[in-house]
């Protein structure tokens, strides 16, 4: 894949793939910068402390890398534009596998705490609403109860047991 500007992941060098901007203003895949945040709290790149910010998703970007592959799809390079459609459904599937669907008060789950640091959690109530997603009142395992929080079915700090804590 040519190399476009702006467009390229500095982790995988390849072009990015649901794109997150780090506070710092660097763009990446959202696996490959998830990946590797797990391990250091710092941008690849300037290594500026990232891990307590919210990566932004950047849907300009992700549009403009489609652009780009169907443009060149139209023009004769329709490799490119397979390759890419094979990366999207395996990033498709990597989200997929990284969210809860369902879940029963006792059943145990990889919770982010709010210093990005994942955990082991347990799953003490499960509150269902007509209007949101099912909200759950986790259990940090070994921390003291004041740490328990509500966080909803759908985010992204919760995880099937074993994604990330398991490493």
């Amino acid at each position: 894949m040519k190399n476009v500007e702006g467009l390229t992941c500095p982790i995988c060098m390849d072009l990015i793939i649901g794109c997150r901007i780090a506070i710092c203003g660097h763009s990446f895949c959202h696996q490959c910068i998830s990946e590797c945040i797990v391990r250091k709290k710092e941008c690849p790149q300037c290594r500026k402390n990232i891990r307590r910010k919210v990566l932004q998703q950047s849907l300009m970007i992700d549009n403009s890398v489609k652009m780009i592959v169907v443009g060149r799809k139209n023009d004769g390079s329709s490799e490119e534009f397979e390759r890419w459609k094979e990366r999207m459904e395996k990033y498709r599937e990597w989200i997929d596998s990284h969210h809860l669907k369902e879940v029963q008060p006792g059943d145990k789950i990889d919770a982010c705490d709010t210093e990005y640091i994942w955990c082991k959690a347990t799953v003490e109530l499960v509150i269902k609403t007509s209007n949101h997603k099912d909200l759950l009142y986790i259990h940090y395992e070994g921390w003291n109860r004041k740490y328990d929080e509500y966080i909803y079915i759908d985010s992204h700090r919760l995880a099937p047991l074993g994604v990330y804590t398991s490493r």
